[in-house]
């Protein structure tokens, strides 16, 4: 599958977006190419605690990811400590909100980003990485791409 429509040897990591229509059959086909190597990790996206207790409960392979909203603004804290519990690991899209609530502004934020010679989004990025989040930040600019990997020093 993998070779044929991509070109690749293998995938990294093969989400199922939604938890709709038959999403134990799509499973059991990520389930498969799980076993077969041609992934090499599988998970979900936008998946709710229930959608992944099923999984957990009725197939052989946890999801290894879910990808969902997680940021200051929507914090997602029971839900994270649950897939920590069961060996998911929390991804987050949308770790800046969308910019939602002037976020980039927020009075907190700024105050720990001055504190620490930072910028907002960089105080934000690092947060999630404390948690124990894996994070997508989204950057169009190169300034922006080199200044989201600047956070190891931010303690």
């Amino acid at each position: 599958m993998c070779a044929a429509r991509t070109g690749l040897d293998y995938l990294d990591l093969y989400l199922i977006h939604n938890p709709m229509n038959d999403v134990f059959g799509a499973w059991r086909a990520l389930s498969e190419l799980l076993q077969d190597g041609a992934v090499r990790a599988i998970g979900a996206s936008n998946f709710s605690r229930a959608r992944l207790e099923d999984f957990i409960s009725f197939s052989e392979v946890v999801p290894q990811v879910n990808q969902v909203e997680i940021n200051v603004l929507h914090q997602q804290i029971e839900d994270v400590e649950y897939m920590a519990e069961h060996g998911i690991a929390a991804q987050a899209w949308a770790p800046f909100a969308h910019g939602r609530n002037d976020i980039f502004r927020n009075k907190r934020l700024q105050q720990i980003a001055d504190a620490h010679g930072k910028s907002v989004p960089q105080v934000i990025e690092r947060w999630l990485v404390q948690r124990g989040i894996a994070l997508i930040p989204k950057s169009t600019t190169a300034e922006r791409i080199v200044q989201n990997a600047d956070i190891w020093d931010l303690v």
